[in-house]
């Protein structure tokens, strides 16, 4: 019985001292920080969380020569030409996230999305 309580009071201690894993734990405000900080500093990461935004939505589906995004949970759907840049993709998002300032209290991927859905709209 001694193992099993020393376990549990392991486990009680991992618990504590782990961080909680929050859903959307990135707003649009902290993006925009890391897209326009020093070109020397975290720029990295706002590319890769865009980019990551764009290519955890893709679909099987090509409408008009044009791949289909969607995000399922949200609703929002954009098409973007096989052959776009990532600045082509990220140029839109960070100025959709400098003119919307009362939006950026909400979480970055939600406002990638939306960005995204209002600069590459699908043409069915």
């Amino acid at each position: 019985m001694t193992g099993a309580k020393e376990l549990l009071f392991v486990l009680m201690i991992l618990c504590a001292v782990i961080p909680k894993a929050n859903a959307g734990f990135s707003t649009g405000e902290k993006l925009l920080k890391f897209c326009t900080a020093d070109k020397n500093g975290p720029q990295g990461v706002c590319s890769g969380y865009i980019i990551g935004v764009v290519d955890s939505q893709q679909t099987d589906n090509v409408i008009g020569g044009k791949d289909e995004y969607f995000n399922k949970h949200l609703g929002y759907r954009w098409c973007l030409h096989k052959k776009i840049t990532q600045g082509e993709v990220m140029d839109p998002v960070i100025a959709w996230l400098k003119v919307n300032p009362k939006k950026r209290h909400y979480t970055a991927t939600s406002l990638v999305s939306k960005a995204l859905q209002e600069s590459f709209p699908c043409v069915d």
